[in-house]
């Protein structure tokens, strides 16, 4: 298996929905590929915000008795409050792979929101406001996220530049909206100052989308917001800039990726 094949199963591996086969074959690839498990990482990280994105519902009272009427029981001995409730959303993306990430939402909890409330609580004084933005930036993808989830969506992948040869990336998004998530890892650390600034390239039009912190395991998930819709952005790449951001891009390239057609 090569890392292309990876790259078409990884959001099935992470459901679990490959054979026996398959997820060996995933695995045993994965153990001696660095760029594949950062991958495979990203389709995580994607999948946690899509669990707060649907919420979770009781089966309606006249669902529950065409169900236990058929079954011949009384379903007043079941307690529904004690049985976990399912987050699967109903309607798939058009693409198989992004298909899985949403499937295994489910499935994880929202470790990026609680990485970052831990984070900054020994804070004092900006610890309140920054814990309100950061809860506010997580719901904010989950939001756009979930969006997609119910009319369909698109994904593009980022690559590191020789700035960050171990970064990775994907871009979740509706081509008809101006709002998209960015999700990547293994990006370096910045000097005192700089920030990560997103750009939209179409032709030779460069637009922000936006300035972004990192984790400090080198990740961070992102809202990217356009001007425009993003059906009619080329290309995106992401430099280092002073804080606040730049009117236009003055740094070095940390990742690029190509819009599809």
């Amino acid at each position: 298996m090569i890392c292309a094949d990876v790259e078409e199963l990884r959001d099935l591996y992470v459901l679990g929905a490959l054979s026996t086969e398959e997820g060996d074959a995933v695995e045993e690839h994965v153990s001696e590929c660095a760029d594949c498990t950062r991958r495979i990482a990203i389709s995580w990280r994607a999948a946690q915000l899509l669990r707060q994105a649907v919420p979770g519902r009781l089966p309606a009272p006249t669902a529950r008795r065409q169900l236990f009427d058929a079954l011949g029981r009384d379903q007043s001995l079941v307690d529904f409050s004690a049985v976990p409730r399912s987050t699967r959303p109903t309607s798939p993306w058009r693409n198989l792979q992004l298909a899985a990430a949403i499937a295994v939402a489910p499935l994880i909890a929202c470790v990026w929101l609680a990485s970052q409330v831990l984070a900054l609580q020994g804070q004092v004084h900006s610890t309140q406001t920054a814990l309100e933005r950061s809860w506010q930036t997580g719901q904010h993808a989950a939001e756009v996220m979930g969006k997609a989830i119910e009319r369909g969506g698109a994904m593009t992948s980022l690559i590191g530049t020789e700035m960050a040869p171990t970064a990775a990336g994907s871009l979740y998004y509706m081509p008809g909206d101006k709002e998209a998530v960015l999700v990547v890892t293994g990006l370096p650390p910045l000097q005192p100052g700089q920030v990560y600034q997103v750009w939209l390239n179409s032709g030779r039009e460069r637009v922000s989308g936006g300035t972004f912190y990192l984790e400090e395991d080198g990740a961070s998930m992102f809202v990217v917001k356009a001007p425009t819709p993003l059906a009619g952005i080329q290309s995106l790449g992401i430099t280092n800039e002073p804080r606040g951001g730049s009117l236009n891009p003055a740094g070095q390239r940390y990742m690029w990726g190509e819009m599809p057609t």
